[in-house]
């Protein structure tokens, strides 16, 4: 199969596989060229109307920033991506969708964005520790418990997310 034999080309092949089954009828499967860099394809998504989807790029280009060590460059990426909703409300909303899809790294990187914008709102810091507790950061969610009981230490959430940090952390 065609696919196969470039799949295993190595890093440097050019192409990547652009569908499931047999193409129309010449018996093999259709290969389509990798785009030149991370940039542009949220730009893409977003010229051909699909801004949600070029959230999610720039939310998966943070989290490649981050893991590469360029924190400034991640903040960029994960505030390109709440700049595409309406307002930060429906920002956290689709984080919380995201949490509840079990994608927590988008989650993460949306609400580490919504945060670092708009830092007194605690229902952005509650689903921010939700992710960290479910991606296994306890530290960095201790943290982000110590940030919600400043900015309401009479509500129950913080403390409530404390115990389930400690009772997860072991």
């Amino acid at each position: 199969c065609a696919y196969r034999a470039r799949r295993s080309a190595g890093p440097t092949d050019k192409l990547r596989h652009g569908g499931r089954g047999k193409s129309r009828g010449r018996g093999r499967r259709r290969l389509l060229p990798i785009s030149g860099g991370g940039v542009r394809t949220p730009q893409r998504l977003l010229r051909r109307g699909y801004h949600l989807r070029a959230a999610k790029a720039y939310l998966g280009l943070a989290t490649s920033h981050e893991a590469l060590g360029s924190p400034e460059e991640a903040r960029s990426a994960r505030l390109s991506a709440i700049a595409l909703f309406e307002s930060p409300a429906e920002a956290n909303n689709h984080a919380a969708e995201y949490i509840s899809q079990k994608h927590f790294g988008h989650a993460k990187q949306l609400l580490l964005g919504l945060t670092s914008s708009y830092p007194d709102r605690p229902g952005y810091l509650t689903n921010l520790v939700v992710s960290l507790i479910n991606l296994s950061e306890y530290d960095f969610a201790r943290t982000r418990c110590q940030d919600l009981l400043r900015i309401s230490p009479d509500k129950p959430e913080p403390y409530l997310l404390q115990i389930m940090v400690e009772m997860e952390s072991g």
